[in-house]
C-alpha cells in the first residue's frame, strides 16, 4: 500500500475540515544515507554516490544520498572481458611504485576495506615531496576518478567531530584523512595528537563517542565503518595508538616518479574504479560467506605470526594483507569464467609481505610465492562459493 499524504499537499477536504488521508497517492522512496554494502530483498549491494552495484551490475533503482565532501564517491558500470583485465592490471601496476615495505599496506587496505569493518588504520608518513598524498589519493581513486591529491574526502584540519561522522557514513571504504602536520602554538600541536588518538583508536576499537541527549537518554553511537587511511609528516604519539596503525614511511627518492604518472593517468582514466566495480560485482553474490571465511583465516593465522616482543594487537595486523591481498584475484572468475591469464600479482612484490613498522617483527611467511600461512589465488579461483 503507497503512504497517503495529508490535505495540505492536496488531499480532498471532507465536510470537518479535515483532509481526507485516501484521496491522494504519493510516491514513496528509500534514500540512503552511507556507502557500502547493505541487503535489499534477498541479494547484497554495495551503494556509493551514483546508485548501487549487485551481482547483476547496476541498479539505478537504489537512491543514496552522501555529503559533498563525498560527491566523488561514484563507481562506473562493472566492466567485463578484456576491459576487465585491462583495469585489474592498471590496479596492479601501484605495486611497482614503491618497495613492498611500503605499497603492500596501502593496496591492500583498498581492496580490504571493502569486505567490512577493519579495526586497524594505515599510515602514509614522510617529509614533504615524497609523494605519500598521490599514492594514498590513488587509493581513493578506487571508488572515484574524480578524486585527487588536491580533491579528497578529509583532511587533518578539519575537526574530529567531522571526521568522525565521515568514518561512519563512509562504510565498507576507505576514508582518507590527508595531512596531518602538528604545528603552531602547544596547544594547537596538542589538539592534534587528541584528534588524532580519538579518530585511530575510534577505529582500531570499532566504537564511537558515546552521547547522551537532553533528556538524558543515550543516542546511539556512530562507530567507523570503514577504514581509516592518513597521510602526514609526523606520526601520532603514544604505543598504544601506534599498535592500531600499519606505518608506512616514505623518503625522498622511494618513489618511482615515472610510474607514479602512469599511475595517475591510468586513475584518472577511471580504470581503478572500474577493477573496483568488477570486483564488487563479483563479491555481491558471495560477500557474506567470503568475509567471514577470510576474516577466520586472518584470525586463525595471526596466532601462528606471534613472536616475543610483539604488542599483542600486532600479529592480527601483520595477516591482514595476507588474508585480504588474495581476495582481488576471485574477481578472475568472474560469471564463471577464469580471467586470470596476464592478471597474476607479481611473484616478487606483493606476496612476500611485510610487518608492521610497529611491533619488532621482519618475519615473512614466504619468498617468491604466496605467504603459506593463506589460501592463494588458485585457492580462492577454485573454491565453490
Amino acid at each position: 500500500m503507497k503512504p497517503r499524504t495529508t490535505g495540505a499537499y492536496g488531499g480532498c477536504s471532507t465536510n470537518r475540515g479535515v483532509s481526507d488521508l485516501s484521496c491522494v497517492d504519493i510516491d514513496h522512496r528509500h534514500v540512503y544515507l552511507h556507502t557500502g554494502w547493505r541487503p535489499i530483498g534477498s541479494k547484497w549491494f554495495y551503494l556509493h554516490a551514483g546508485g548501487a552495484i549487485g551481482g547483476g551490475g547496476v541498479d539505478d533503482s537504489i537512491a543514496v544520498r552522501l555529503p559533498s565532501a563525498l560527491a566523488a564517491f561514484r563507481l562506473p558500470a562493472p566492466p567485463t572481458g578484456e576491459r576487465l583485465h585491462e583495469a585489474v592490471r592498471a590496479s596492479l601496476r601501484i605495486l611497482d611504485l614503491t618497495d613492498s615495505s611500503r605499497i603492500v599496506p596501502v593496496y591492500a587496505a583498498i581492496y580490504r576495506a571493502v569486505l567490512g569493518e577493519s579495526d586497524f588504520s594505515v599510515h602514509l608518513a614522510g617529509q614533504t615531496g615524497t609523494f605519500k598524498t598521490s599514492i594514498a589519493a590513488l587509493a581513493m581513486q578506487h571508488f572515484g576518478n574524480k578524486f585527487d591529491p588536491r580533491h579528497l574526502p578529509a583532511a587533518w584540519s578539519g575537526t574530529a567531530n567531522a571526521n568522525a561522522e565521515l568514518q561512519f557514513i563512509l562504510k565498507d571504504a576507505p576514508l582518507l584523512i590527508d595531512d596531518f602536520v602538528p604545528r603552531g602554538s602547544r596547544a594547537d600541536i596538542d589538539r592534534l595528537h587528541r584528534d588524532a588518538d580519538r579518530i585511530f583508536r575510534g577505529q582500531g576499537n570499532n566504537a564511537g563517542r558515546g552521547r547522551m541527549a537532553r533528556d538524558t537518554s543515550l543516542r546511539e553511537p556512530k562507530p567507523p565503518r570503514g577504514l581509516t587511511l592518513s597521510t602526514g609528516e609526523e606520526i601520532p604519539h603514544g604505543e598504544s595508538l601506534r599498535s592500531r596503525i600499519w606505518i608506512s614511511e616514505f623518503s625522498p627518492g622511494d618513489v618511482n616518479r615515472e610510474i607514479l604518472t602512469e599511475c595517475q593517468q591510468d586513475a584518472g582514466a577511471g580504470l581503478y574504479a572500474e577493477a573496483m566495480s568488477g570486483y564488487l560485482q563479483w563479491l555481491a553474490a558471495r560477500y557474506p560467506k567470503l568475509g567471514k571465511w577470510l576474516r577466520k583465516s586472518v584470525v586463525l593465522y595471526s596466532k601462528k605470526a606471534t613472536q616475543d616482543g610483539q604488542h599483542a594487537r600486532t600479529p592480527e595486523i601483520n595477516c591482514q594483507p595476507d588474508g585480504w591481498v588474495p581476495a582481488l584475484f576471485g574477481v578472475c572468475q568472474n560469471r564463471g569464467r577464469n580471467f586470470r591469464t596476464g592478471i597474476d600479482a607479481p611473484p616478487d612484490r606483493g606476496l612476500e609481505l611485510p610487518r608492521p613498522r610497529f611491533g619488532r617483527s621482519n618475519a615473512r611467511f614466504g619468498r617468491g610465492r604466496t605467504s603459506a600461512a593463506v589460501p592463494g589465488p588458485d585457492c580462492l579461483c577454485n573454491r565453490a562459493w
